[in-house]
């Protein structure tokens, strides 16, 4: 899944639509839970670091 996700972050897609679409992705398949940690430049110059 980190693959995918990293395919869609270098594809240009919103990184908090990219995530959740990972995280649902896994919790469909049977998943009792999961945290997505993002982090570095994400939309502007500064970095920050997102968990879903």
């Amino acid at each position: 899944q980190c693959e995918s996700l990293r395919y869609k972050l270098i594809g240009g897609l919103a990184v908090r639509r990219a995530c959740y679409g990972v995280l649902r992705f896994i919790m469909e398949s049977g998943a009792k839970g999961c945290e997505v940690v993002v982090s570095g430049k994400l939309r502007g110059q500064r970095a920050k670091s997102m968990k879903l």
